[in-house]
C-alpha cells in the first residue's frame, strides 16, 4: 500500500520587489512563481508515489494510489488558493488606496465541475494499462503516466488559483473586469500563441479565465475608473521576451487564431482554432484505449492486440480485455 508523503509547505506571498522592478510588476511576478513552486513540489510528490506504485492491474490498489495523489493535490491546491487570495487582496489595495482584505479560500473539493478528483487520478491506471497492452515496456509506460500526472497537478494548481481570483474579484466593486498576465519566465517554450493573442481580451469578473495545458498565465484587475495595469505588464512581457529579434514575431504571435471551448471538467478552455470542428465539444484528458469501442478496429488490430493482452500479467483486466477483443472477433466470423 502507497503510504502519501507530507503536503507541501505554503509558499508566502513575499511584499519586497527585486531591485529595479515596480512594486506592483515584482508582486504579480511573485504570486506566478508562488504558484510554480507549489505546483513543481506537487508534482515531486506525486511522482515519487507513482514510481513506487507496481499494482497497475488491481483498481483497488489504483483507487488508492488515486486517493494518495487526490490528498497531496488538494493540499496543494489549498495552498496555492491562501496566496492567490493575497495576491488578489494586494494588488486590489495597491491600485485603489484602500485596504482590502483577503475574501477566504475557494473550496478545493469541487473545482472539475462536479467530477470527483479521486476519479480523475484514476485515469493513471488506465493510462498505463493501455501504454502496456500496445507493446510499450513497464518503464516507458510509467513514463508516459508520469508525464500525465505531471500535466494534470499543473492544471489542478491553475484550476485552484482561477476560482479564487474569480471570488476575490466578484467580492469588490473597486475593479469591473480583468486580463489575462502572461509569463514567459515561467514557460519552458516561451509563451503560447494563444496566451499572447487572448492578452488582449477583457474579462467580466463572473467569467472563469480560459486555460490549457501547462498555462501559467494569472491575472490583474482593472480597477472601476480604468486603471489596467495588466495591459502594461503584457506589453512589457513583449517588448523583454521579443525584442532583440524585431516586432515580426511578437504581431505573429498575437494574431494567433484560437477559440474558448467547454473543456467539460475544466471549463472554459483555449485551444488552437484549426482543433475545434462547429458543434464539437473539446473532451479533455480522455485516453483512447482498448477499453473504447472496437468497432472500428481492423482484425488484425485486434488479433495483435490479443497477442499482447495474452502477454500480460494475470489478473481481472486482462481476463475482462481478451474476452471483449475475442468476442468482436467472434462477432465478425459470423
Amino acid at each position: 500500500m502507497s503510504s502519501q508523503p507530507s503536503r507541501p509547505s505554503p509558499v508566502p506571498i513575499v511584499l519586497v520587489p527585486p531591485a529595479g522592478l515596480d512594486l506592483y510588476q515584482a508582486q504579480v511576478e511573485v504570486s506566478a512563481q508562488a504558484r510554480q513552486t507549489v505546483a513543481e513540489s506537487v508534482f515531486a510528490q506525486v511522482a515519487e508515489l507513482v514510481r513506487a506504485f507496481t499494482q497497475w492491474y488491481d483498481d483497488l490498489a489504483v483507487r488508492r494510489l488515486a486517493k494518495d495523489i487526490t490528498g497531496v493535490v488538494q493540499a496543494g491546491q489549498q495552498t496555492v488558493a491562501a496566496s492567490e487570495d493575497a495576491y488578489m487582496a494586494y494588488v486590489l489595495s495597491s491600485q485603489s488606496g484602500r485596504t482590502v482584505r483577503p475574501v477566504g479560500q475557494v473550496i478545493v473539493d469541487d473545482l472539475r465541475a462536479g467530477v470527483d478528483p479521486m476519479a480523475v487520478y484514476e485515469r493513471l491506471g488506465e493510462q498505463f494499462r493501455y501504454s502496456r497492452s500496445i507493446g510499450n515496456e513497464p518503464g516507458k509506460a510509467l513514463a508516459f503516466v508520469l508525464t500525465r500526472a505531471e500535466v494534470m497537478t499543473d492544471t489542478d494548481m491553475s484550476l485552484a488559483a482561477r476560482a479564487q481570483s474569480q471570488k476575490s474579484l466578484q467580492a469588490t466593486s473597486l475593479a469591473v473586469a480583468y486580463r489575462r498576465v502572461i509569463h514567459p519566465e515561467l514557460s519552458r517554450g516561451g509563451t503560447c500563441g494563444m496566451c499572447i493573442a487572448a492578452s488582449d481580451r477583457v474579462y467580466k469578473k463572473a467569467d472563469l479565465l480560459p486555460i490549457h495545458g501547462r498555462c501559467h498565465c494569472t491575472v490583474a484587475p482593472i480597477m472601476r475608473g480604468g486603471a489596467d495595469p495588466g495591459s502594461s505588464l503584457n506589453n512589457l512581457s513583449l517588448t523583454q521576451l521579443y525584442g532583440d529579434a524585431g516586432g515580426n514575431q511578437a504581431m505573429d504571435l498575437k494574431r494567433t487564431r484560437y477559440s474558448v471551448v467547454d473543456g467539460g471538467q475544466l471549463g472554459p478552455t483555449l485551444v488552437p482554432k484549426r482543433r475545434v470542428a462547429k458543434g464539437v465539444p473539446l473532451k479533455p484528458e480522455k485516453v483512447t484505449s482498448v477499453e473504447g469501442s472496437l468497432g472500428s478496429k481492423s482484425d488484425k488490430w485486434l488479433q495483435h492486440q490479443i497477442g499482447v493482452t495474452e502477454g500480460l500479467k494475470d489478473s481481472n483486466y486482462r481476463t475482462a480485455q481478451l474476452a471483449r477483443l475475442r468476442a468482436e472477433l467472434a462477432k465478425r466470423a459470423k
